[in-house]
């Protein structure tokens, strides 16, 4: 159940307080014109990436994004009255390390530099936990997707069963802690998020040539789109897969980004038109005025800010033209 929106008041002045640090388009472009990437991170450092700890990580991306994600979170998750309340919008990071651990255990792979620390589980004891059978300090998905991951797997032997496997769990993972949580917005955010998968999924089975049964062995539930209306149009060519789904507002992720997979063999296009759908949807929510919704949204957005800086630095880093690394930038919020 909803807690008042008044119990939140705390939380919302201090995001709206830090929302103004978020960067706009015109913010990137100004890191991107670095001449280099020490010069694209002394630009961040105006914008108060690295601020208050030793160098800021000058020199490293890594480490100066990894910072500015720790401070975000730390600002959004103790303002909460529950920190808890939020953690679900993690586990998708929590269930790749959980596929990352136990694909590694059955393929007998090293697997620590596979894992990241953006879950709301510590990497090293999730993965102390899932090879010892220790389920505790899971939620319930988590535990049922692990278990049932693993008597698929000893059936099988089939380790892609295990993405399957807990991907859905992820999902229905998120949905349940957003129903609960019984915000609406977040409810439907969630529910976008399978969408954009399915759809993914949609363009990425149909250029390998997988049949209608495949996509209903692998599709997502808890979206808004069915899996009828998708097997209905399997067949179909995208420019009428797109006039079918602009209801949902997937039609250029259609009609631009998974035409350019087909043509170019390429999802680059597909996935940044699917994270600015995303941005798109919470510039919705910006005007809610008090809530847990300002905090949601101020996490999901900072981490879409990351993604372009790593796309831009990276860029720097590797040479890559200020002009393709910019056809490549999400988004923003502001």
């Amino acid at each position: 159940m909803k807690k008042r929106d008044e119990n939140y008041a705390f939380s919302s002045g201090v995001i709206r307080s830090n929302e103004k640090t978020l960067l706009s388009a015109a913010d990137l472009k100004k890191v991107l014109e670095g001449k280099d990437l020490s010069s694209a991170l002394s630009v961040l450092t105006e914008f108060g990436y690295g601020e208050g700890k030793g160098d800021g990580g000058q020199g490293n991306p890594d480490a100066v994004l990894a910072q500015e994600t720790e401070r975000v979170r730390e600002v959004v998750f103790s303002s909460l009255p529950d920190p808890k309340e939020l953690e679900f919008l993690l586990y998708p990071y929590d269930y790749h390390n959980l596929k990352v651990i136990l694909k590694g255990e059955v393929l007998g792979t090293e697997v620590e530099n596979l894992l990241t620390k953006n879950g709301s589980l510590e990497a090293g004891k999730l993965k102390a936990k899932v090879l010892e059978r220790d389920f505790s300090d899971m939620t319930d998905a988590m535990r049922a997707g692990l278990e049932e991951a693993l008597e698929s797997y000893s059936k099988t032997r089939d380790s892609q069963r295990i993405d399957l496997i807990l991907d859905k769990a992820c999902y229905r993972d998120m949905t349940e802690a957003a129903l609960e949580l019984g915000s609406k917005f977040l409810t439907e955010y969630v529910e976008l998020l399978v969408d954009l998968a399915n759809v993914k999924t949609f363009v990425r089975i149909r250029e390998i040539g997988k049949s209608e049964e495949f996509l209903k062995e692998v599709f997502l539930e808890g979206g808004s789109l069915d899996m009828g209306t998708l097997a209905e149009l399997y067949r179909e060519d995208y420019g009428k897969v797109a006039e079918r789904l602009d209801v949902y507002g997937f039609h250029d992720i259609i009609s631009q980004g998974a035409s350019e997979v087909r043509e170019k063999e390429s999802f680059a296009l597909l996935e940044k038109l699917c994270d600015n759908r995303k941005i798109a949807y919470l510039r919705e929510g910006k005007y809610m005025a008090m809530g847990i919704e300002p905090a949601a949204t101020f996490l999901l957005v900072k981490e879409s800010e990351i993604t372009n800086l790593r796309i831009i630095l990276y860029g720097i880093a590797s040479g890559i033209s200020k002009e393709i690394t910019e056809e490549r930038l999400r988004e923003t919020y502001v």
